[in-house]
């Protein structure tokens, strides 16, 4: 894959400044083509795993930034729910239920504040039963009922640019040592 690079076992989803032809979301049409003056990429399991109950959890070093944007989320065949086992933000990362697209969908939506984005950490969710718990180096840091429709889950890891910014600070890096899935029998 052109935007997945692998350097010392850490997987890398690279997003870099380059012109290139790609899809872009429109609510009323569905993806549409669209160019951009950036590439990146988006890694799912919607093909070969999904699970309804368990433990989902990632080792992970990214970059806490206001125009890139870092993310694990679980989503169904449907987009919504979306579960953000973790999306990076300006020095923050938020966690939580999004419901529907816009500000009125998100259900509840944690920001965490003073990681070290210099070091790896372990962003981990337990689905267990009607219940969702997240947290971070071992550390709970939330948890909330999870939502009614979740369906089988699939897991999306996600380097993406949300606004302008400085091609200095390109290529970006959101690696991945390891993920680790346990599933309720």
């Amino acid at each position: 894959l052109k935007n997945i690079e692998i350097r010392n076992k850490i997987l890398s989803i690279v997003v870099k400044a380059e012109k290139t032809d790609g899809k872009a979301w429109d609510p009323s049409i569905g993806l549409i083509p669209k160019k951009f003056d950036y590439s990146s990429a988006i890694l799912n399991t919607g093909n070969g795993f999904t699970f309804t109950e368990g433990v989902i959890e990632a080792k992970v070093k990214f970059r806490a930034d206001k125009a890139i944007t870092s993310a694990f989320a679980l989503t169904s065949n449907h987009p919504f729910p979306q579960i953000d086992v973790f999306r990076s933000g300006n020095k923050s990362v938020s966690l939580g239920v999004i419901n529907k697209p816009g500000k009125e969908g998100i259900q509840k939506l944690i920001h965490i504040n003073g990681l070290n984005f210099n070091n790896f950490h372990i962003f981990r969710l337990e689905v267990l039963g009607n219940e969702l718990v997240w947290k971070i180096n071992n550390y709970e840091v939330h948890r909330e009922q999870a939502p009614r429709n979740m369906g089988e889950l699939f897991l999306h890891f996600i380097g993406s640019i949300h606004e302008p910014l400085n091609g200095g600070s390109l290529p970006y890096h959101f690696e991945i040592d390891w993920v680790r899935c346990l599933r309720k029998k």
